[in-house]
């Protein structure tokens, strides 16, 4: 964990940036949005995930790696 660069809010303004903001304000801004770490494990990023108000149905998902930055838009 002390190796990690970008902040949960780092990621959060990565999400939105790179669609996110479009999607959540499309719906009204009526949407939950979950922001957790994987770290040591098979991911190693932040997962950030938007869902509708049923929280099984995301409408955008995005992994970003906390050291580089680098980011992959799986939904």
């Amino acid at each position: 964990m002390a190796q990690i660069k970008f902040s949960a809010e780092d990621a959060l303004q990565i999400a939105e940036n790179t669609g996110a903001a479009k999607i959540r304000k499309d719906i009204g801004n009526n949407c939950r949005i979950l922001e957790t770490i994987e770290s040591g494990g098979k991911y190693e990023s932040w997962f950030n995930t938007y869902s509708s108000n049923d929280p099984a149905t995301s409408i955008f998902q995005i992994n970003i790696d906390p050291l580089t930055d680098e980011y992959k838009i799986v939904k």
